[in-house]
């Protein structure tokens, strides 16, 4: 909707997991995404990220992303997850 009414748009956060920020990187490669994106790697701030980040940064500028969405560590999941409930 914002690409097609020509509003440039920004994303990024900080706290982003490897998960999050390769979602933000995706969202950043679209057209309408103009100003320079707020993307970090996850390691910086997770000891245990529950995913494995797909996504390398050569420095803190330039980062190489993947086509490939990271998938969660599923033994890190069971071991942080206080509750859960099948439906």
């Amino acid at each position: 909707m914002s690409e097609n009414a020509g509003i440039p748009v920004w994303v990024g956060g900080m706290l982003e997991s490897a998960l999050g920020a390769s979602t933000c990187i995706a969202l950043a490669t679209l057209n309408n995404f103009t100003y320079p994106g707020d993307l970090f790697q996850s390691e910086r701030f997770y000891k245990d990220d529950l995913c494995k980040p797909e996504n390398k940064f050569d420095s803190p500028y330039i980062f190489k992303p993947s086509n490939k969405m990271p998938v969660p560590d599923q033994d890190l999941l069971k071991k942080y997850t206080v509750k859960s409930k099948v439906i």
